[in-house]
């Protein structure tokens, strides 16, 4: 099971059991700078915590970066920082994160938008494949908000389509490559933001629409037209 959530500063671990709500630990990390947002974007996943620093300055200004911390006992121990390949200034990742078991994906904030994979190998985090559509608009804001499940990613796009009605996309893992599988669209409301939000979980994919006023639950998404 995953839990995401939105948090500043500090990322506070917490042991839930049916006895006590404890406390476990504080994560940070002494590179960490004032500013550099690193909490913006977080998620669980069993023993993994990945956390997203989207302001961070290494190599370029704003180029931003993630964490990705592991459990061992009862400690939870940073394994690697990780940043895109190819620093882009003002790109912020880490704006959105997701991890799943040993793959992990990291959004940007940039004009049309990028987003990456990552796997984890025999000598840590690697970057995989880097995502950006052919089919987007120049502001698509593709990475918005992405989930991944197994070897299922979605990734939104809320200004696609001249920032009107947004897209999300599906991309799996199809022999040690992930190719995109379906484009969703909803052009019902103009101005809606399809895609702001996305969460998948197995067979169902849920697409927030905030300027719509409601979220639109998908299954079957794969025979969706």
């Amino acid at each position: 099971m995953k839990i995401k959530t939105i948090v500043l500063t500090f990322i506070f671990c917490l042991h839930l059991s049916a006895a006590s709500n404890a406390y476990e630990t504080i994560l940070n990390d002494e590179n960490i700078k004032n500013g550099n947002n690193y909490g913006y974007a977080v998620c669980v996943s069993e023993d993994y915590v990945i956390v997203g620093a989207p302001y961070d300055d290494t190599g370029e200004d704003n180029s931003g970066a993630a964490y990705i911390y592991h459990r061992e006992g009862t400690n939870w121990v940073k394994q690697q920082t990780i940043k895109a390949s190819t620093f882009v200034q003002y790109e912020q990742f880490g704006w959105p994160v997701d991890i799943d078991g040993n793959t992990a994906i990291i959004g940007t904030n940039q004009g049309k938008g990028a987003a990456y994979i990552f796997e984890k190998a025999s000598d840590g985090w690697e970057q995989k494949l880097k995502l950006q559509p052919d089919t987007l608009d120049s502001n698509a804001r593709f990475r918005h908000s992405v989930s991944i499940s197994g070897n299922t990613v979605v990734i939104g796009a809320p200004y696609n389509h001249n920032y009107e009605y947004g897209s999300v996309y599906v991309f799996v893992k199809e022999n040690n490559g992930w190719v995109e599988q379906k484009k969703l669209d909803q052009d019902a409301y103009q101005g809606q933001r399809f895609g702001h939000s996305v969460s998948i979980d197995g067979d169902y994919i849920a697409v927030g629409k905030p300027f719509a006023f409601h979220l639109l639950l998908v299954k079957s998404w794969a025979n969706t037209p």
